[in-house]
């Protein structure tokens, strides 16, 4: 396993155009990296969402030399149509579902290739099937389950990031 993160939410929220009581928000769809302008009401039917909510406001923000300065923030409230979780994004910032991924890798060379498993995916490896059960982010955990056609019983495994060469936590004189 190289890590456990947060999914980004498929679309994200950029800034906003417009005035007082006209703002629309400036969206990207991180699936077609398509950049559009919309406001509540608006679905994006290539990711199965909908924008329910959309305004700008001003709000108190901390400055660089730690002074408070007030500054239009806009936020929205987009909703996965094909789970109903609802997800609020805050322009200049990255929006997040509550979903995990674990990234895996399939060899330990340099030319490994990763690839993304949420909670529930299967996949085969060295003629073995996995399940994943659980992922946490912190500390990072994989938790899996091995199904094989010649065991009765399931085998559990986890996984954890693996060090690198270079980690000092690597080295076990450190």
């Amino acid at each position: 396993m190289v890590a456990v993160l947060r999914e980004p939410c498929g679309l994200q929220l950029l800034g906003y155009v417009g005035g007082e009581g006209s703002y629309l928000g400036t969206f990207e769809n991180l699936q077609t990296n398509e950049v559009f302008l919309a406001g509540a009401g608006r679905a994006v039917p290539g990711l199965g969402m909908a924008i329910l909510e959309f305004s700008v406001e001003l709000r108190p923000v901390k400055a660089g030399d730690g002074s408070i300065v007030f500054q239009r923030v806009a936020t929205a409230v987009v909703r996965d149509e094909h789970t109903g979780v609802k997800t609020t994004l805050t322009h200049g910032e990255r929006g997040y579902t509550g979903e995990l991924r674990a990234i895996l890798a399939e060899t330990e060379d340099e030319d490994e290739t990763h690839f993304a498993l949420h909670r529930g995916d299967e996949f085969r490896s060295l003629d073995q099937t996995y399940i994943v059960d659980r992922l946490q982010l912190d500390p990072p955990l994989a938790e899996l389950t091995q199904v094989t056609p010649t065991t009765k019983q399931p085998i559990r495994v986890r996984l954890t990031p693996r060090l690198s060469p270079e980690s000092p936590s690597a080295n076990p004189a450190n």
